[in-house]
């Protein structure tokens, strides 16, 4: 694992710069692809996109935050030193991908209808952008050797981020057939829901939580599928 790279007698933590590396070429991809397809679009969505990087930052470690509740709850009877200690360590690290996610979402929700940007239009550009961002930062786990789970040979970080940006590929085609960006996100939803649900059975992270035989993320993933299916379901009915 490579936690750290120097450069220039700098110290720079390899999670935190592949994850800048990955919003960075998320960015160029929405903005390739509005050059390419759509100029008429290229503002919306990359304002668009960035909104939606915010929203990313605020749900990951929200959600990281409340995964960790009867820690911080405990964090109050730790003494002003140890307090102090635990939130300074808690700040540094510590995001939730599905909680990123809904933030993402949430975000670029709120700017559509405020501005009235009509998302079915922009969503086809915008989620093939996501797989890729997210790729990249698993990479950034497997380098800081966070997220692995078990111990394996199989390094279920490296295999998260290969299909995430095949992922993109798959996703990236189907946006240019879909009439509708909404079935884009829909079919990002259902089927990084299904990814997430299979490896998970090979990180068993005891940290993210199980309810019965299921981890938390595994229940996140079947509600992604479903509401995935809902989505698709929707966009095909309002074209009856």
């Amino acid at each position: 694992m490579y936690p750290f790279i120097h450069v220039f007698n700098k110290t720079i933590p390899t999670y935190g710069l592949m994850g800048v590396l990955g919003v960075l070429l998320g960015w160029l991809y929405v903005w390739i692809r509005c050059k390419r397809e759509n100029r008429e679009l290229e503002t919306d969505c990359v304002v668009l996109y960035m909104y939606g990087f915010i929203g990313a930052l605020i749900g990951a470690k929200l959600f990281s935050l409340l995964q960790n509740l009867p820690a911080i709850l405990n964090s109050f009877t730790l003494g002003l030193d140890g307090f102090i200690e635990f939130w300074s360590v808690n700040f540094r690290g510590g995001m939730v991908f599905y909680g990123g996610l809904m933030g993402a979402l949430l975000f670029i929700l709120l700017y559509a209808r405020r501005y009235k940007i009509p998302l079915k239009i922009h969503m086809a550009i915008l989620v093939p952008a996501l797989p890729l961002a997210h790729g990249f930062g698993r990479i950034g786990c497997y380098l800081a050797g966070c997220c692995y789970g078990h111990i394996a040979d199989l390094p279920v970080q490296l295999v998260e981020a290969c299909c995430n940006f095949i992922l993109c590929v798959l996703l990236t085609a189907f946006s240019r057939r879909a009439k509708d960006g909404h079935q884009v996100l829909a079919a990002y939803l259902v089927s990084y829901g299904i990814l997430r649900f299979i490896l998970e059975y090979f990180r068993e992270d005891a940290v993210r939580g199980f309810l019965g035989p299921f981890s938390t993320s595994q229940i996140i993933s079947f509600l992604a599928l479903c509401a995935g299916i809902l989505i698709f379901v929707r966009s095909l009915l309002q074209k009856v």
